[in-house]
């Protein structure tokens, strides 16, 4: 039972590494497409500041995992890197200029 338990924290924390490496090459993304839209800056940071508020809680529920062992927090960690990632996936070159531009 122990072994079962440590195995399925084992692949969630692969899974999460996972995750974070592809929420970071999407987050380089985000870099780029400010530096090649300076007309869409202030929206795009606004974007920005959003998923790094999500990270942040993430961060602080890591944290609250690793001090309690509580499998709660590590699926709330989870939950949060994947509404971030969502929340960059929404986000494909054409979709946020057409979504910017309409304003």
């Amino acid at each position: 039972m122990v072994q079962d338990c440590c195995r399925n924290t084992l692949n969630n924390c692969m899974d999460s590494d996972q995750a974070y490496n592809a929420y970071m090459a999407q987050r380089a993304q985000l870099d780029e497409w400010i530096q090649r839209h300076p007309m869409f800056a202030h929206d795009l940071r606004r974007i920005k500041n959003h998923i790094d508020k999500l990270m942040s809680q993430r961060d602080n529920a890591l944290v609250l995992y690793r001090q309690s062992k509580k499998q709660v927090y590590l699926e709330q960690a989870n939950t949060l890197l994947l509404q971030a990632q969502n929340h960059l996936k929404t986000f494909s070159k054409l979709e946020l200029l057409a979504s910017l531009s309409k304003r």
